[in-house]
């Protein structure tokens, strides 16, 4: 491929997004050292990809979900931030784009975390893999919920918003809750602000025990996102449906937890004109936020919306680039 290109990537807690020419997609963003992730027994050669950096082993992504050491915080994003740039690449030679084809990269930290922002640059500027040398020159970076701003302006409500328009970005992850105040065209740091452990994982803490005396285990991770999501799940050889038990859960927490955060910051939305809603969260909450709330027409939910902080990173760089080429 020889067209250059800006390559959107949105390292979250739970997982990494992608925004390229071929489309938009995740996976986990979990390592695993190779040692710690080897079978007892195996009939046949494993076509798992392995990541050899810094000396070390690892697989990414969703093949190395699953039981794991690391704890998630800005030094996890900042220390793994090569691996997954480079699992991003690996992915993409399937639609014929390499490391060579890309101009910039484009991304993105929780609100509170953009202090970091220099540092995790910095790991991303130069690094090797498989002994394989990566080198990007340009590099833009955003605040989480500052994405989804831009993809509101730059794509789906370009023909929509107008320069009075006043309205939040209510950026909806697993472990973080990220509110982004904009006043028609410019992104206000005054009443932007972010919520740590009010993500969707707190309805995780809502259901866990229903679930353990249904499915009679601990519920692992893995377990609590497919509920959320409305799957089943196994258990002693069963499917076991736990539906019944998550929806009061989700009205439980937009009753306390959202309806915390709307009255104590009652007069700032209620000047504004709408909430758009974004993030992985935003899907399970959307059915029933008009109900809690009965505010109809108010809570507006973006397009494909757990893509649209990375489809922004990438629209605003692109956006730069073109205005400085």
């Amino acid at each position: 491929m020889t067209e250059n290109i800006v390559l959107g990537i949105d390292q979250g807690f739970s997982s990494i997004k992608v925004s390229s020419p071929a489309g938009e997609f995740k996976f986990a963003n979990t390592v695993r050292e190779v040692e710690q992730s080897g079978n007892l027994f195996s009939l046949g050669a494993s076509n798992v990809m392995t990541y050899e950096y810094n000396g070390k082993k690892y697989i990414v992504g969703d093949e190395a979900s699953g039981k794991t050491d690391y704890y998630r915080d800005i030094k996890y994003l900042i220390n793994y931030a090569p691996l997954m740039v480079a699992a991003v690449l690996n992915k993409l030679k399937a639609h014929g784009i390499t490391k060579k084809d890309i101009t910039a990269l484009s991304v993105g930290l929780p609100l509170e975390n953009v202090g970091f922002m220099k540092e995790y640059k910095d790991t991303l500027r130069s690094f090797e893999i498989n002994g394989e040398k990566y080198s990007f020159e340009t590099i833009f970076g955003y605040a989480q919920g500052v994405g989804v701003y831009a993809d509101y302006v730059y794509n789906w409500g370009k023909n929509i918003i107008s320069p009075s328009e006043k309205g939040f970005i209510w950026d909806i992850g697993e472990n973080t809750m990220i509110l982004i105040a904009y006043d028609g065209y410019a992104v206000k740091k005054d009443g932007s602000r972010q919520f740590d452990k009010q993500g969707i994982s707190a309805i995780y803490d809502i259901i866990r025990e229903s679930v353990r005396k249904l499915i009679e285990r601990e519920p692992n991770i893995t377990d609590l996102r497919s509920i959320l999501a409305g799957k089943k799940i196994k258990s002693f050889g069963q499917e076991i449906d736990c539906q019944h038990i998550v929806v009061p859960a989700i009205k439980k927490y937009l009753e306390t937890t959202y309806m915390s955060i709307m009255d104590k910051y009652k007069e700032q939305f209620s000047g504004c004109d709408k909430v758009i809603l974004a993030g992985g969260g935003s899907y399970i909450l959307s059915m029933y936020i008009e109900q809690v709330f009965n505010k109809h027409n108010f809570f507006i939910t973006a397009p494909n919306a757990e893509y649209a902080n990375v489809r922004g990173y990438r629209a605003i760089s692109t956006a730069k680039l073109n205005k400085i080429g």
